[in-house]
C-alpha cells in the first residue's frame, strides 16, 4: 500500500510479510516519480540492496537508514516504513 500525505512525503508499508524492503523502496520512489518503476535507474547503483535487507530482517528494527535515488531523499525507518521526499539541493 502506498499513501501520499499533504507535505509530499510518501509512506509505503509492507502488506506481505514476504515483501522485501528495496522493493517497497523502488514502489514508493517510482509513486512519488509518478513512473513505473521499471524508468527508475537501478537501486544497485545507489546502495547495495543485500546491505538494506540484511540490516531490516525484521519489521520492528529500530534502524533508521537514509539515501538519496532518483531524485528523492529516502529514509527507512524499518521494513514497513519507508517515507520519500523530494531531494534537498544545496546551492
Amino acid at each position: 500500500m502506498v499513501d501520499s500525505t499533504d507535505n509530499n512525503e510518501i509512506v509505503d508499508a509492507m502488506t506481505e510479510p514476504y515483501d522485501s524492503v528495496t522493493g517497497v523502496v523502488v514502489r514508493a520512489v517510482s509513486t512519488a516519480n509518478d513512473c513505473d518503476p521499471l524508468d527508475l535507474p537501478p537501486l544497485a547503483d545507489t546502495v547495495d540492496g543485500d546491505v538494506l535487507e540484511a540490516l531490516f530482517p525484521v519489521p520492528d528494527s529500530d534502524l533508521t537508514v537514509s539515501f538519496e535515488f532518483a531524485g528523492r531523499a529516502v529514509v527507512i525507518q524499518s521494513p514497513a516504513t519507508v517515507y520519500v521526499q523530494p531531494a534537498s539541493r544545496s546551492e
